[in-house]
């Protein structure tokens, strides 16, 4: 009897440290599947218009996870995301010249985001510079471009006069914005930028004086040329169209940070 005693306290000693090194496993982990779907949109606040090439990381909530995915988006501004868990992961969204944002989402099988995710623009420095600032030349350090004056001919929304009320003045500021960030999004460095209000010419309301804009980069990128710009020699370009005291001509200086 003793003897059987002995015996099965030694197989329960065996079971008990069988079970401590083999613990079972979490079956919950075996279940899941990787069958998350995420589909989604980014569009600009401003012009609700699709933002392409913007860059979307995808990470876990938990605090050790190092698990992260990227994708972009494509010429319709849309995205998707596969082969994820169902749960909540953070998705940072990032571009240039719009404000990074964040989002929280909860992954169910497939997420269709039904609202786009709007990003904001980069607010830009603009400051009122006299005309006599202009370069009369080009400075040895930069190179100079023109946006092609058909676009002002083709687009009468850039002739608001100087002393408009701040409300039109601000379209303006959004169109330059637009410009800007698609030129700053093909890699081009700009360094400033010089725009001419439409205006009359001395008070003579029949005479227009149409839109000028000048932009210096720091480094030569003949794919400015993809954005209605084009080569300018500035000793010929006549920015001086009136010198009455009556009339000005106001200017916009942008430097881009």
């Amino acid at each position: 009897m003793k003897k059987l005693s002995v015996i099965l306290s030694i197989l329960l000693l065996v079971f008990f440290y069988s079970c401590k090194s083999n613990p079972v496993s979490y079956v919950g982990d075996k279940e899941r599947t990787k069958s998350g779907f995420i589909i989604g949109t980014i569009i600009d606040s401003t012009s609700r218009e699709p933002i392409t090439n913007v860059k979307i990381i995808i990470t876990e909530i938990f605090a050790n996870s190092d698990f992260a995915d990227t994708v972009k988006t494509n010429q319709l501004g849309k995205f998707e995301i596969g082969n994820i868990f169902e749960q909540e992961y953070y998705l940072e969204i990032n571009t240039k010249g719009y404000v990074c944002r964040t989002i929280l989402v909860n992954v169910k099988d497939t997420l269709k985001m039904k609202d786009p995710v709007k990003l904001q623009r980069n607010r830009y420095p603009y400051n009122y510079i006299p005309v006599d600032e202009f370069p009369t030349e080009p400075e040895s350090n930069g190179y100079y471009y023109q946006l092609d004056p058909i676009v002002f001919r083709n687009d009468r929304s850039w002739a608001i006069a100087f002393n408009e009320s701040p409300t039109l003045v601000s379209k303006i500021h959004r169109k330059i914005d637009s410009l800007i960030i698609s030129v700053i999004r093909d890699n081009i460095m700009v360094d400033s930028l010089w725009y001419k209000f439409f205006q009359y010419s001395c008070g003579a309301f029949l005479v227009e004086v149409p839109a000028d804009m000048v932009i210096k980069l720091e480094e030569d990128n003949q794919k400015i040329l993809d954005h209605n710009f084009i080569p300018v020699d500035l000793t010929k370009l006549d920015w001086h169209h009136c010198f009455d005291s009556t009339a000005s001509i106001a200017n916009y200086y942008f430097f881009e940070q």
